[in-house]
């Protein structure tokens, strides 16, 4: 596909998602687009076909409709005015709007893309999902919403419909499981797999961190508790819930840690 916009779209797309994003505080500012960009260029060098002007230009807009940042995800009202402002052709603005729509994770609803630029600004948007940064968004937009850190006693689904998950998840490490942690193995190209490695194992470092020391908590606060030996409950059911999604070496801290609490009980 020629490209037909505007020279200078990509300067002016960061300009108006600059203006779109500027009081966010959820994970998903300007900088959350532009991590997205500048990785699903660099896939899209690897990836014959691509065409660079689709991906760039969905990797840009691909938030500014968002329905959980108030947007508008089926008429896409601001990805089509910034289109139309640069003179995209209708064959680019429906190539843009079609990948766009086409990248979110909706558990169950989640689709892959039928596209080749969908696909590497869908792989782009879940690496931002994961590892170190991945992490720090998921906290920040957790305490966007008023979310707990971590409820133990939490009830979700590992497997959410739907409608389920775009209810939210009920702490940010239940959305570890509904989400963060399945999106290594949904990749769609060889480059997002192969990045997808490295940061996939952060998130279960952290994890492994995370929770038995959370769960030691209970032991010094057990007043807090009306029966403290739940605490040992839930936590093994931590542990086998990490074992049962794959996660089989849950780290010698982890069982420490376990062995603690369950003789302090």
């Amino acid at each position: 596909m020629a490209g037909c916009m505007d020279a200078d779209w990509e300067a002016r797309a960061e300009a108006y998602i600059t203006g779109v994003f500027a009081a966010d505080s959820s994970g998903h500012d300007i900088w959350h687009s532009i991590r997205v960009y500048r990785t699903a260029m660099s896939i899209c060098s690897e990836e014959k076909g691509a065409d660079p002007v689709i991906v760039g230009a969905a990797a840009l807009l691909h938030d500014v409709d968002d329905r959980k940042l108030g947007g508008d995800p089926a008429g896409q009202p601001k990805a089509r005015y910034f289109l139309l402002k640069v003179h995209a052709t209708e064959e680019e603005t429906e190539a843009v709007l079609r990948a766009i729509s086409e990248v979110p994770f909706k558990a169950s609803g989640t689709v892959v893309p039928s596209s080749l630029e969908g696909k590497i600004v869908q792989d782009a948007d879940r690496l931002d999902a994961i590892g170190a940064i991945g992490i720090a968004r998921a906290f920040a937009y957790g305490g966007a919403h008023k979310r707990p850190m971590y409820d133990p006693f939490a009830k979700y689904s590992g497997d959410p419909t739907e409608e389920e998950y775009l209810r939210g998840s009920p702490d940010t490490i239940s959305h570890f499981r509904q989400k963060l942690l399945k999106l290594k193995g949904m990749m769609n190209t060889e480059a997002g797999k192969r990045i997808a490695e490295h940061r996939h194992e952060v998130l279960e470092s952290f994890l492994e961190e995370f929770v038995p020391r959370h769960s030691i908590c209970y032991e010094f606060h057990g007043s807090l508790i009306p029966d403290v030996p739940d605490a040992v409950i839930c936590y093994e059911s931590e542990i086998q819930h990490l074992k049962k999604s794959g996660h089989s070496d849950i780290g010698s801290e982890a069982e420490r840690t376990r062995n603690f609490v369950r003789r302090r009980c």
